[in-house]
């Protein structure tokens, strides 16, 4: 439309900028009423059309899934352009437009329906009785299996050897070879201290 509004004027060697602009406004107006308000018609159309759908025709139900998903596609895409405008002429005045696309987001989220048994299932109950019983059915399951099990008997008491040898207090050397033997990948102690520092001070 504006381009042939623009080719008409051709022919003249000015064209009046309040005239483009006029014709600019025009055909936003025009895509306004015809094309956004034919989408959500489109929308609202294949939203009743889907719920309409021959319950055991599943592969219709899956080509009127497949334009709905289409047609919230095109209504994305035409909200997003609408909402980087709107920012850019009101910045923060425009969280009333967020929470209308969050919404919208939300809405085109929700189960309208589910195929059950190749049926297609759209009462709120029954859809939420699927749901209800497939995970009532998957968590519930008894699906544990020990990784390994244990063949033999553990003593009740260990030597008494074994036991003072792990009750005697720890040597210097011990407690020198143990430090020297870690690297600065250890955690901090209580001190903030790396044990790479200690090593340091201990070789100091």
């Amino acid at each position: 439309m504006l381009a042939q509004q623009v080719s008409a004027n051709a022919h003249e060697n000015i064209i009046p900028l309040k005239d483009i602009i006029r014709n600019i406004r025009n055909v936003g107006k025009w895509w306004n009423k015809n094309i956004l308000g034919n989408l959500d018609l489109a929308i609202t159309n294949a939203e009743d059309e889907l719920e309409k759908r021959d319950a055991n025709n599943s592969l219709d139900a899956h080509q009127a899934v497949k334009h709905l998903d289409e047609l919230y596609h095109h209504r994305d895409q035409i909200l997003w352009q609408k909402s980087r405008v709107n920012w850019n002429a009101g910045g923060d005045k425009n969280s009333k437009k967020i929470h209308q696309i969050v919404n919208h987001r939300r809405h085109k989220s929700n189960i309208i329906g589910l195929f059950h048994d190749n049926i297609w299932q759209t009462q709120p109950q029954v859809v939420k009785q699927i749901l209800f019983d497939h995970f009532n059915m998957f968590l519930n399951k008894n699906t544990y299996s020990p990784s390994f099990k244990i063949g033999t008997l553990f003593t009740n008491k260990i030597p008494d050897n074994i036991k003072s040898l792990l009750e005697r207090p720890f040597s210097i050397e011990e407690t020198q070879l143990a430090l020297r033997d870690s690297n600065s990948n250890k955690s901090p102690g209580l001190d903030g201290l790396n044990a790479i520092m200690g090593i340091f001070f201990l070789n100091a």
